[in-house]
């Protein structure tokens, strides 16, 4: 299976011209922000709890905050899985999990 990074960076070497670009997306605010590098809970993976559910009557301040580590890693698995990023930037700690 050829990568899309690959064939992109083929075209752009073989074509100055060319109008291909790559797709980077971060996910190595691990190595930066802490406990908050997963984000806020305004979004979660497909696996995890739809925001519409975030009301007092069913999460707490405390769960309401930042995304966990298990949650962050489902976002992942869910951009990786679209296939529209050509590259995935990420600690060598979430590689692993991932991996």
């Amino acid at each position: 299976m050829t990568k899309s990074l690959d064939t992109k960076l083929a075209e752009i070497k073989a074509d100055r011209a060319s109008r291909a670009f790559i797709l980077a997306d971060a996910k190595d605010a691990d190595m930066a922000f802490g406990v908050r590098a997963p984000g806020p809970r305004s979004y979660l993976a497909a696996a995890g709890a739809r925001p519409a559910q975030f009301s007092p009557e069913v999460w707490t301040r405390e769960e309401f905050g930042y995304r966990n580590l298990p949650e962050f890693l489902d976002i992942i698995r869910e951009v990786t899985q679209q296939g529209l990023v050509d590259i995935m930037l990420m600690s060598a700690y979430v590689n692993d999990l991932l991996t």
